[in-house]
């Protein structure tokens, strides 16, 4: 490269990063907007998840919302429900839940995306559960959520746990779920069965909006704007800095 050239081209790699610097955007990331006009997809989405082929899915009110980058694609549940749930599987397969309602998206050989109910596998007396919340998958089977169970399919059948009284929501730490029974306090999913923490007992009959990992336990979030440390054993308010402004500012 001659020497005119490289001063040229250092000339304008200063002036196009002063430009850069000037504007401000230097680390700030590229953020695109989607409106309702451009998307034509319901206007509130619930859940968001990427599945192994980089395909994004949204949970929406108007169904599971399919986007390649480019198009979007929605596929609705029986019944036109809002889909609250979403989890998408390592194996592609889309978990999906809105009210009365679960089951999966799977791609046929011709590589269009059919849905598969799985409420025929429950009871009747089981099939009135209302707004379905959460999905997760775990080794134990495909986990969803609602207030009144807790349903885990595997291997074309489903074992049905039922609420102690009422759920709220669940959380996944660690690889573990929690779930918040509204009267008697918080859970732990463990082989199939809730087993009881009694040491968060002081939190019993609050809404717990967030649980995450600490180093020392558990950090959990509840409806009286305070923030608990739990260490497997007993609950303790957490007292920090960071703990002070999340309260503050209502987590």
């Amino acid at each position: 490269m001659s020497k005119p050239i490289v001063i040229i081209f250092i000339a304008f790699f200063i002036t196009t990063t002063f430009s850069y610097a000037t504007d401000g955007k230097i680390g700030i990331p590229a953020v695109k907007n989607y409106t309702t006009k451009t998307t034509g997809i319901g206007a509130q989405t619930w859940a968001i998840d990427i599945a192994p082929n980089g395909l994004t899915y949204f949970a929406n009110n108007d169904g599971v919302i399919e986007f390649d980058g480019i198009h979007w694609r929605t596929y609705p549940i029986p019944g036109n429900s809002i889909v609250r749930c979403l989890n998408a599987a390592n194996d592609g397969t889309i978990y999906a839940g809105g009210f009365n309602e679960f089951g999966y998206f799977k791609a046929n050989k011709d590589g269009k995306m059919v849905y598969h109910s799985l409420v025929p596998l429950l009871d009747k007396k089981h099939s009135d559960f209302g707004e379905m919340w959460r999905i997760y998958e775990l080794p134990i089977g495909i986990v969803f959520q609602s207030y009144d169970h807790i349903l885990i399919y595997k291997n074309e059948s489903i074992k049905v746990i039922e609420a102690p009284h009422l759920f709220h929501f669940s959380f996944l730490v660690n690889g573990e779920i929690y779930v918040n029974d509204q009267k008697n306090g918080l859970y732990r999913l463990a082989n199939n069965r809730l087993m009881h923490l009694p040491g968060a007992k002081k939190i019993a009959g609050m809404l717990i909006s967030a649980i995450l990992p600490h180093s020392k336990g558990l950090l959990i979030a509840t409806s009286d704007e305070k923030i608990y440390l739990f260490d497997g054993l007993k609950l303790s308010h957490w007292k920090t800095e960071a703990a002070q402004m999340l309260e503050k500012n209502q987590v």
